[in-house]
């Protein structure tokens, strides 16, 4: 997973789908992959990251305009897990 990752955020793309990657590896991979997924954001890439860890994903500090719709999306996600 790390080097699939690693290879796939090192091309330029359109759009990006992420699954998870935030989850696994050790704490220095964590790091990288955020640091990878911030560098697609700057570079304007559309990302989709899909994640069990709705915390993990508002800990990226995304968009400015995210902030503001982050309470309902996190509403929305504990009402489709009940």
């Amino acid at each position: 997973a790390k080097l699939a990752f690693a290879v796939a955020t090192d091309v330029s793309c359109e759009v990006m789908l992420i699954d998870e990657v935030l989850s696994v590896g050790d704490h220095n991979f964590r790091i990288r992959s955020r640091e990878r997924i911030h560098r697609l954001f700057k570079q304007n890439t559309a990302t989709v990251l899909v994640s069990h860890d709705v915390d993990e994903i508002k800990d990226l500090d995304l968009h400015p305009s995210f902030a503001k719709t982050w309470p309902q999306l996190k509403a929305l996600v504990i009402e489709l897990n009940a």
